[in-house]
Order: structure tokens, then C-alpha cells, then sequence
């Protein structure tokens, strides 16, 4: 195989070519790529495979949809750009502003100065993610690693804590040595051996051989036992407010033992990589921006609750009437009536919005007596982020719908957030302006 790194972008119209020296070589990608679909489709939900492949020769031409993320193919690496991020660019700040994005969506809290030990915008996802790791983890060396108490039994010369009648026979056998139960003040506790255990497990998927040996070298400064957590202990670790400077290590750590990004094979970890839904990613940074907004407005409130359409349509089944909810995503209320309805979608914008988005928002702006509704887009790279207001002719609501761009590069500055806020609130301004 000519080469081990692929970068694909999500979407794209032009597969990357990757070639091979032999016809075994190519079979073997393939029987790779074909569980990588089967086992990525299921765990993220897809209607289709991720990765889409054609046999050329002994080449194989590679796409990707409707996924972002990082992972090992067989001995391929493949890094997937999602196509609201762009590459053109030779800093390459788009993986800055992905990582936070992923953060963003899963904690909100994770976006501060330092979100990464290193500013290096050409570090791979994978280095990203150890950075933040490592210099979470770092403050808990410095600040202090949270500590519990734990039940010891122990066989000790000396009285300690109560009986451990349990050991009755054993003292008969050794009564030199008294069977002890007490509570130990310690730091081998479930958070502490997650993050020692997330230590190694990074330094296997990070590309540079300096994060790999540094994480290894955290990994060995722990004093905890090394337990991989199951799916119960893992939600039910949680980090008290006094160690929040740990809350970026935990997150990452979760993130390694949770299903999406590990195989547990007889008992060891082996970490394939992580991917995801790119436009789940998406729809929850634009609630993210809307709560934000909301917050800082203090008039308005938010809510992603569903609208049911049943006083306009409903289909019937052998079960009988069944109920048809809308799916735009957010509305803003003031008053505890709708301002503003909001839709994100996650599509290529093409001059104007596609017929059945557009019927998507006056039905639900119809149903909630809703005068004002937005499509929020990702930014095309060929287009300024200036909101598009149509007026919309007829009686009934809504009486204006109004196209918005979120530029989600912007993550990849420090102060990226309240920028795509601040103009987020512009665009709403004008929309409302439109109306009143």
C-alpha cells in the first residue's frame, strides 16, 4: 500500500485513491472496510454505510458520508473532514474548530482558554483530544486527584478499624496477624483508575510519539488499580464541583470506554477510533447557540419539544389515527408564546432552501401561531454568512422566513463562540425587523 494516512472529506465528489501492491493487500482492505461499515453503521444509526468504496485495478476509491471523526482501517488512518468544516485553507484550523464543536455538544462548559495544551492548528484529531486530555489531567497532579474513602480488609500485626470475622479461620491459622476491616482515604477510586486507564489507551491512537510517551507517563504516576469501568459504572461517575479543572479529562475518558469508539475483544481495549454523526453534531451546536442566546437575552425562553400537526393532518393505520409531530428543532418563546420557530439542517445550500424544508416550517409556524421562522445552514465556503429573508404571501403564519449561516470555523479561535452568537442574534434582529 503507497500510503497509511488518508484525509477524506465528507461528502465530496472526488474519492481518494488508495493503492495497493497486491491483489491480497486490496482484498484484505476491503474485508476491513466492510465491517467498519457494518459495525459504524449500527452504532451511529445511518441509513447507509459510511464509507463507500469502489474496486479499480488494485486501487480502491474511498468516500465518506454523512460521518466525521478519526479511525484505523486495517493499517489505513483515515481522518474525515465534515463538509461544514473547510480545508481549503493551509493553517488547517479546522480540526481546532471540530474538536471544540464535538466538546460543545457534549458539555458546554469544556470551551475555555486553554482548551488545548498545544495551539498547533496542524495537530490530527486524535493529538487534539490527548492535549486536552493531558492538560486536564496535568491540573489534577498539581491542584489534586479526588479522593474516597474505600473498605479495606487487610491481616495487619497491629488492631485496626473492626473484626473481620469473616477471616475467623484464617486468624485461627495465623494468629499472629488480626483481621482487619476499615475505611481507607485513597485515591484508587472509580475516577482515577478511568482516567489512569484512558491514559494508555490514548497513547495507542495519538499519531505523535512525544503525546504517546507523555500520556503513558501520566498513566504511571496514578496510584489506582488498573479497571476498566462497565457501562453502569461509567454513568454513574461523577466528578464534584471541587475538581471541575478534571471535568475535560472525565469527558474524554467517557468518550474512550463508551461503545462508539472501542471493541472489547476477551477482555482487553482496543480502540478503533471515533466517528460521528456529523449532522447530529450540527443540530446540537445550533441548540447550543439558540440556548446561549435565550440566556443572554433574559426575555426569552427555549424549548426543543416537538409540535404536534394533528390539528392539520394525521394518517390512519390498522392501529388507528396516528399522530404527526413536526420536527423543526427549536423555538424561542416570549411570553410563553412562540417568537421565533428554527430549523437546522444540516444540507449543502444551493441558492435557496429546498420546497419541502420550507413547507416543513409554515406548517409548524402554522401550528404554534408562529410569525417568524429561520433555516439555519452551515456556511457554504463560496458565500458570505448574510442572512436571506423571504416574505411569504397568503394569510396565515408565518408571515416571514429567514435563512441563517452559522460559521462553525469560527470555533477555531478562542473567543469562535460568542462571535457565531453574536451574529446569530443579528440575524434574528433583522428578522424581526422584517416583521414589525
Amino acid at each position: 500500500m503507497s500510503t497509511d494516512y488518508v484525509q477524506l472529506e465528507e461528502y465530496s465528489k472526488n474519492p481518494v485513491v488508495v493503492s495497493f501492491e497486491t491483489k491480497v493487500e486490496l482484498t484484505e482492505a476491503l474485508l476491513e472496510i466492510s465491517k467498519t461499515n457494518e459495525t459504524w453503521k449500527k452504532k451511529l444509526g445511518l441509513r447507509n454505510n459510511p464509507f463507500e468504496v469502489t474496486v479499480l485495478g488494485k486501487s480502491l476509491l474511498l468516500a465518506a458520508k454523512g460521518i466525521t471523526g478519526f479511525l484505523k482501517i486495517g493499517k489505513l488512518q483515515v481522518e474525515v473532514v465534515p463538509k461544514f468544516l473547510s480545508t481549503s485553507s493551509k493553517d488547517n484550523k479546522w480540526r481546532i474548530a471540530l474538536t471544540r464543536a464535538l466538546f460543545l455538544t457534549d458539555q458546554e462548559n469544556l470551551f475555555d482558554d486553554d482548551y488545548t495544551f498545544s495551539r498547533s492548528s496542524d495537530s490530527l484529531l486524535p493529538d487534539l483530544m490527548a492535549e486536552t486530555f493531558i492538560n486536564s489531567v496535568e491540573k489534577g497532579f498539581l491542584f489534586g486527584l479526588p479522593r474516597s474513602y474505600t473498605e479495606t480488609r487487610e491481616a495487619l500485626p497491629f488492631y485496626r478499624g473492626t473484626y473481620d470475622s469473616s477471616r475467623f479461620t484464617e486468624h485461627l491459622l495465623k494468629p499472629h496477624l488480626i483481621p482487619c476491616k476499615f475505611d481507607e482515604f485513597t485515591t484508587d477510586n472509580k475516577i482515577n483508575q478511568s482516567l489512569m486507564v484512558a491514559c494508555y489507551e490514548l497513547a495507542k491512537t495519538v499519531y505523535s510519539s512525544r503525546l504517546s510517551v507523555r500520556l503513558e507517563q501520566l498513566g504511571n504516576r496514578f496510584n489506582a488499580t488498573y479497571l476498566i469501568p462497565n457501562k453502569v459504572e461509567l454513568e454513574n461517575i461523577v466528578l464534584q464541583p471541587q475538581y471541575n479543572y478534571l471535568s475535560d479529562a472525565l469527558q474524554i475518558a467517557k468518550l474512550v470506554f463508551s461503545n462508539k469508539g472501542l471493541e472489547h475483544n476477551e477482555g482487553d481495549l482496543k480502540i478503533k477510533g471515533f466517528l460521528w454523526d456529523s449532522s447530529t453534531i450540527f443540530e446540537k451546536l445550533v441548540k447550543l447557540i439558540i440556548w446561549t442566546y435565550c440566556l443572554r437575552s433574559k426575555k426569552y425562553s427555549f424549548t426543543d419539544e416537538s409540535t404536534s400537526l394533528m390539528q392539520m393532518a394525521s394518517r390512519v393505520t390498522s392501529q388507528g389515527k396516528v399522530l404527526i409531530d413536526t420536527t423543526p428543532d427549536v423555538r424561542i418563546l416570549e411570553n410563553k408564546q412562540t417568537k421565533f420557530l428554527l430549523d437546522a439542517k444540516y444540507k449543502t445550500w444551493s441558492k435557496q432552501p429546498k420546497n419541502e424544508d420550507v413547507y416543513q416550517v409554515m406548517a409548524g409556524s402554522r401550528v404554534t401561531k408562529c410569525p417568524l421562522s429561520a433555516l439555519v445552514y452551515p456556511l457554504p465556503e463560496d458565500r458570505n454568512g448574510d442572512t436571506i429573508i423571504y416574505n411569504i404571501k397568503g394569510q396565515g403564519m408565518p408571515k416571514v422566513i429567514s435563512t441563517i449561516f452559522i460559521d462553525i470555523k469560527k470555533l477555531a479561535s478562542e473567543k469562535g463562540l460568542d462571535e457565531i452568537i453574536d451574529k446569530f442574534e443579528k440575524d434574528l434582529n433583522v428578522l424581526s425587523n422584517c416583521y414589525n
